[in-house]
């Protein structure tokens, strides 16, 4: 317990603290993360997280530990956590799962090399949690980590969304099929982001996006309100980048569903309101455009 409460007080006085010893506890604070004590992983796990979070005094603007205090740590502290969250116990650790968040979000390009690896724990643990997502916390910062992933990697290489595309929708069509509704908005904010991240004018998006523009637009699919900001962002990821393909061929049904929305007593909100304007931005011709009304 002695480590614990040293690491709980770190974390209170972690303001207050110069750099040279921000970064010499942050070394600390990833040994005991490999501690066997569940207590003592759960303070450094958070130590961590905050630590990441401390800026620098002389610019706030800048945080205190830099990428390149990481990079020689980032390894041991990827291995301790997915020891962790890959055990038979206690592996829903929203500590640590937060604690792996923060670092690959600090480490920006740094966090390629571990690419492959994270993300085969992730989805392993994303599979697993599936079957009782019972720690809303947990599995927020799961679906964090991922984005932070895909975000970070896009941007400097754009050819590794397909990989992205490969790894996620074997394990999200279940989420689908099984209707795990504590996870589904989180699945359908990254698709969006997926598909917005393809850039305009390439080539067209895989046929699994097909199928799951179908599904989309069926009204069940829009009974929970909690579904609609992130069912909204993805209906106009696909407006913007399939609308001569995807979009047209189901563009009645888009329709039914929006105006669905509006008989109904669900609240819109403003994305969901310009779904019609976005609708209608669709670069076609006049004549096929409304062919469909016709």
């Amino acid at each position: 317990m002695i480590k614990a409460d040293c690491l709980k007080f770190l974390i209170n006085v972690r303001n207050q603290l110069d750099r040279d010893t921000l970064v010499k506890s942050f070394a600390e604070c990833s040994r005991y993360l490999a501690s066997n004590n569940l207590v003592v992983q759960t303070y450094a796990a958070h130590a961590i997280e905050r630590l990441l979070l401390v800026r620098y005094a002389a610019d706030q603007k800048l945080l205190a530990i830099t990428k390149n205090d990481l990079i020689p740590l980032a390894q041991s502290i990827f291995d301790s956590s997915f020891r962790i969250l890959t055990a038979e116990r206690y592996y829903e650790n929203e500590y640590v799962m937060r604690a792996v968040m923060r670092l690959s979000s600090s480490l920006h390009d740094a966090v390629l090399p571990y690419l492959n690896q994270l993300m085969d724990k992730l989805v392993m643990i994303l599979k697993r949690s599936s079957r009782n997502p019972n720690k809303p916390n947990f599995n927020h910062y799961l679906f964090e980590t991922i984005t932070v992933l895909i975000r970070t990697s896009v941007a400097l290489n754009p050819g590794v969304l397909s990989q992205f595309e490969q790894v996620l929708f074997p394990v999200f069509t279940p989420i689908f099929a099984d209707d795990v509704a504590e996870f589904v908005p989180y699945v359908l904010q990254i698709l969006g982001f997926l598909i917005e991240s393809h850039p305009v004018g390439s080539i067209p998006l895989p046929d699994a996006y097909r199928i799951l523009f179908q599904s989309i637009l069926t009204p069940a699919f829009w009974d929970r309100s909690g579904n609609i900001p992130a069912l909204s962002r993805l209906l106009q990821a696909y407006i913007e980048k399939a609308a001569e393909t995807i979009v047209l061929e189901k563009l009645v049904n888009f329709f039914d569903v929006f105006f669905l929305l509006f008989l109904s007593t669900i609240s819109l909100d403003d994305c969901s309101r310009n779904l019609p304007t976005s609708c209608f931005s669709i670069k076609s011709s006049r004549s096929r455009r409304f062919r469909y009304f016709e």
